[in-house]
Formats: C-alpha cells, sequence, structure tokens
C-alpha cells in the first residue's frame, strides 16, 4: 500500500493555489450517518484555520493535493475519512463516531501511515447511525494539536 501511495502522491502536481492545513471532511452531501452539530463545530474550529470539504465534490487529484497538505484532519465516521493514506507522515487524524457504527478502520489505517490518531465518541448517538459530538472537548483537543503541529 505504501508503494502505491507513494507513486499516486508522486505523481499528483502541486496545487498552484494555496490549500487548507486544516480540514473538517464533511458529511453535509451524504443521506445517512450525519453529525447534526457539524455546523456548530465548524464555527468553533474554523478559528484556527479550519476549511470544510466535501471530498465527493473534488476531482480525485484535488483530494489527493488537499489530504497531503493537510496537518489535522477530522470528520464523522465515512469513506471521506480515507483520504488520511494520502497525508505526511506525523499528521492528525480526529475520527468522530457514533457507538452503534464504531469500526476499527481509519484507526487502523492510520497506523499504516504513521498517522497520529484520535477518536471522540458521540455524545448523543442516535440508532439511525446520525449523532452529536461534544464541541469543547473537540476544541480543546484540536488547541492541543495546534500547539504542536
Amino acid at each position: 500500500m505504501n508503494q502505491l501511495r507513494e507513486e499516486v502522491v508522486k505523481s499528483t502536481p502541486t496545487s498552484k493555489k494555496k490549500l487548507p492545513k486544516y480540514i473538517l471532511v464533511s458529511r453535509a452531501n451524504s443521506l445517512t450517518r450525519k453529525l447534526l452539530n457539524e455546523n456548530e463545530l465548524f464555527y468553533q474550529i474554523k478559528k484556527y484555520g479550519f476549511k470544510k470539504v466535501c471530498f465527493e465534490e473534488l476531482s480525485y487529484e484535488k483530494q489527493v493535493q488537499v489530504s497531503k497538505n493537510c496537518k489535522i484532519m477530522i470528520g464523522y465516521h465515512g469513506a471521506g475519512l480515507t483520504n488520511l493514506i494520502f497525508m505526511k507522515k506525523n499528521m492528525h487524524l480526529i475520527e468522530i463516531y457514533n457507538k452503534y457504527y464504531e469500526h476499527e478502520h481509519f484507526k487502523l489505517f492510520s497506523k499504516c501511515q504513521n498517522i497520529k490518531y484520535k477518536k471522540f465518541q458521540c455524545e448523543d448517538n442516535r440508532k439511525n447511525l446520525d449523532g452529536v459530538c461534544n464541541i469543547p472537548i473537540i476544541e480543546n483537543y484540536i488547541q492541543q494539536v495546534i500547539k504542536i503541529v
């Protein structure tokens, strides 16, 4: 996997536009597994330079460019977080998850890529897999991470 990753990263041209260092992977366009307070979370973390990204709206090339430039990626469990494989070593992935849909995928992918991984369980876990995260706890963690990246 690392060899394939390296080939993709090398073959993707560097963006001429300034790319965000901190991203919130949005599930706003998703039909299921919604982070119900995603907008409130974004409002709190955008002051640190976070940008909201809907990976499904970007070309594959742009997804790679955004991810390899990213120092902190945060999001609710979903396919968009798979872009962590293009992040540089020792960067940070923060996964928010619903207790009824806890999987270890992103923890394992992070370990394989030498990405620092942290997960937060929602404080309100709906059986339809929607959730509400604890924004102050996540913001506090982000403040700590920003000091070291």
